[in-house]
């Protein structure tokens, strides 16, 4: 072990450029593990379920983005008061989703969509499934009820 060790400390001394840029790339990659994997829920009243990445140069999320899944038993009226907002276009199709935009306190709209849990890939045993485009969660999570 202590052979291991000197080796290791010689070696970093010799390369401490490369020590450094090696150790920046690794601390880029747990960075990007932890953001890829983590659960970004919002409340009680919404169940993560995953998501779902469109756009992708290199493993790494890009325009459009990624979708988030929340399972949920509220419906459009009560999503809007949860992230304390209002209801400003509400359309529904014929196959039961009901697409919405939720305007914020701030002036900014998220777009959205609600669907019967039946017609998701993702399993939950809430009766609605809400997606949310990745680049509005930190807004969404902002302005939850409280």
């Amino acid at each position: 072990m202590k052979n291991l060790q000197a080796k290791l400390t010689s070696f970093v001394k010799k390369h401490k450029t490369l020590s450094v840029v090696l150790t920046l790339v690794i601390a880029l990659c747990l960075w990007w593990a932890w953001g890829q994997f983590a659960p970004h829920p919002l409340g009680e009243k919404m169940e993560y379920l995953g998501r779902e990445d469109y756009g992708n140069i290199l493993g790494f999320d890009s325009a459009p983005a990624s979708i988030y899944y929340y399972g949920t038993d509220m419906n459009v009226d009560e999503i809007a008061k949860y992230f304390s907002g209002t209801v400003i276009e509400n359309g529904t199709t014929p196959n039961g989703t009901v697409e919405f935009a939720i305007k914020l306190p701030s002036g900014e709209t998220i777009y959205s969509k609600l669907y019967p849990a039946i017609q998701s890939k993702h399993k939950t045993t809430r009766k609605s499934v809400l997606e949310i485009p990745s680049f509005k969660y930190d807004t969404a999570k902002k302005y939850l009820a409280k």
